[in-house]
């Protein structure tokens, strides 16, 4: 009786171990995971500002070419009004230029939209494996609680068995002497 207790008392141990270090893994692995969160995040957000950065020297480039064509077409117009044929050239690069540079910049807004958009499903992810580990340590603890009231259950049953032990040899020994005493008559 008293071996399957222990053994079953054994496995306890064994299944708790066992919960707890699935426990801790799980943990660590949220950890890992909301870390990972954070670093796409970080790299999201450095990625944006790159794209800010080069939006930027991208529209200074078009606003410098820009003035540059005024400039070009200012001077050109004086020289060439006489040929419309010549004119219309210049527009249409013009037009071209622009046209070019309105696709560019809604390209890189685009860009900027799903940077921000995967940045924001990062941080909703990092929440979420947050409250998971939470949630985790929660059960550790109730596991460690009823672990403990085990233990303690444990240590009962253990000075129980050993009273009754104890007991057990002081019957055998009245009995020892008593079987003297009887055979001494």
């Amino acid at each position: 009786m008293l071996d399957r207790e222990r053994e079953a008392l054994l496995k306890e141990r064994s299944k708790l171990r066992l919960t707890e270090l699935e426990a801790r893994t799980h943990e660590e692995v949220w950890a890992l995971k909301v870390a990972q969160a954070e670093e796409d995040t970080a790299e999201a957000r450095t990625d944006a500002e790159r794209t800010a950065e080069e939006a930027g020297r991208q529209r200074e480039t078009f606003q410098k070419t820009l003035r540059a064509l005024q400039a070009a077409l200012d001077q050109k117009d004086e020289a060439l009004r006489e040929s419309e044929e010549s004119n219309a050239v210049l527009r249409s690069e013009l037009v071209d230029a622009a046209s070019k540079f309105g696709a560019e910049k809604a390209s890189i807004e685009e860009r900027l939209r799903e940077a921000e958009t995967a940045a924001e499903v990062r941080r909703e992810e990092a929440a979420r494996a947050e409250r998971e580990a939470e949630e985790a340590r929660r059960r550790l603890d109730r596991r460690t609680k009823e672990k403990k009231r085990l233990s303690r259950e444990v240590s009962a049953m253990q000075k129980e068995v050993q009273d009754v032990y104890r007991n057990n040899e002081r019957g055998i020994k009245v009995a020892r002497i008593l079987d003297h005493i009887d055979n001494i008559d």
